[in-house]
């Protein structure tokens, strides 16, 4: 029985059948796209929120214990620096090349950065961690559904309104 099996996987047994379009042997069974697309349009996406959600949470988590022992802008400090290190190991920018206007915008940012992290970190010693948290999540939230085009693309949001308006 084996053997028939492996001539039938191998095509050498002619069964008579014609192949049907869309079975579970065919690559494009879901959809014109193949899996590799299908997983970068929809999966790659959901798990990148997920780790963006994930390491928000962590970095949290993480700096509550360095805030009380030294404080929101000893760990605002230390957390930039550290964003900066990183960013600057990775991204490798040739910073010698920099003009002026460049670094003013650098600075800038940094600067609305630090404020803004300072201002987390005084609502997180106030206030619990989770709802803090999801405090600071809301505008970004808001800012992305904000550029949506389409209405259809706003029924992700719809049970987060039911829930906020019951409560």
């Amino acid at each position: 029985m084996s053997e028939d099996l492996d001539a039938v996987q191998a095509n050498r047994i002619d069964t008579g059948l014609e192949p049907v379009n869309g079975d579970a042997f065919d690559a494009n069974a879901l959809g014109s796209e193949p899996s590799s697309q299908r997983f970068s349009s929809v999966l790659a996406p959901a798990m990148a929120i997920a780790s963006m959600c994930s390491s928000v949470q962590l970095g949290a988590a993480l700096s509550r214990p360095v805030m009380i022992r030294y404080g929101t802008l000893s760990t605002t400090w230390l957390r930039l620096c550290f964003a900066g290190l990183v960013l600057a190991i990775a991204m490798r920018p040739p910073l010698h090349a920099y003009s002026r206007q460049r670094w003013i915008a650098a600075l800038v940012l940094g600067s609305a950065m630090a404020g803004m992290m300072l201002c987390y970190f005084e609502a997180v010693q106030r206030v619990p961690l989770g709802l803090g948290v999801a405090i600071s999540f809301i505008g970004p939230l808001f800012v992305a559904m904000a550029g949506i085009r389409k209405f259809r693309m706003l029924v992700w949001c719809g049970p987060w309104w039911r829930w906020s308006a019951s409560s």
